[in-house]
């Protein structure tokens, strides 16, 4: 940020043109740094136990499909396309808390988006009751999937499976910590040679 506004100052970037792409890279840098300063502070409130809990009882199909309406209305549908299936019409309410749930969302959907490697990224969300487990949200890409080996750290804090720009390694990491503060579970595996994140909701 600094050497691309430095370089607008200094007359490097000599024409109107230069000038519009330093401060657009430079604009989009405070994004990148401010996504990242907000991953921290949440980290430093799950750690310190500040983080409030509001659990409600809602039908996530329903709260699936508000999150994606939201999602489109601000998206690129030539880039991102989702959807949501719900197995049954029928399924019990599942206990969550509608401020942090978004959050998994929005990091699974940022995800998937930085990492699929194809354009339009589809992604599918299947959600659908499992009597053992409570209710399953499953959130699929048409991407090509994390490689075996990169499996057991994709929850680690900083880890990047690939040097991805703009990447910061927590994107996962939140999701696997405030699951873990909600007494949810995550999980990763393969359907239909897709990779596929697995939320078990509590009912």
């Amino acid at each position: 940020i600094r050497g691309y506004i430095k370089g607008v100052l200094d007359g490097v970037a000599d024409t109107p043109e230069k000038k519009e792409m330093y401060l657009r890279t430079a604009y989009e840098s405070t994004g990148e740094m401010n996504s990242l300063l907000q991953k921290l502070f949440d980290f430093s409130r799950m750690e310190s136990g500040q983080m409030p809990f509001h659990m409600v009882r809602v039908d996530l199909a329903e709260f699936a499909d508000a999150y994606v309406a939201q999602r489109e209305a601000v998206t690129d549908r030539n880039k991102v396309q989702m959807q949501v299936h719900r197995e049954t019409e029928q399924m019990p309410d599942v206990l969550l808390d509608v401020d942090q749930v978004p959050r998994i969302f929005d990091n699974l959907l940022e995800n998937s988006i930085k990492y699929a490697k194809v354009c339009p990224v589809k992604i599918d969300i299947r959600i659908y009751e499992n009597l053992e487990k409570g209710v399953i949200l499953e959130w699929k890409d048409n991407g090509t999937g994390v490689p075996e080996e990169k499996l057991p750290h994709i929850f680690e804090r900083f880890y990047q499976g690939t040097k991805k720009e703009g990447s910061t390694g927590l994107g996962l990491s939140i999701v696997d910590a405030v699951c873990r503060l909600y007494g949810l579970r995550v999980g990763y595996s393969y359907i239909n040679r897709c990779h596929c994140f697995s939320v078990h909701f509590r009912i």
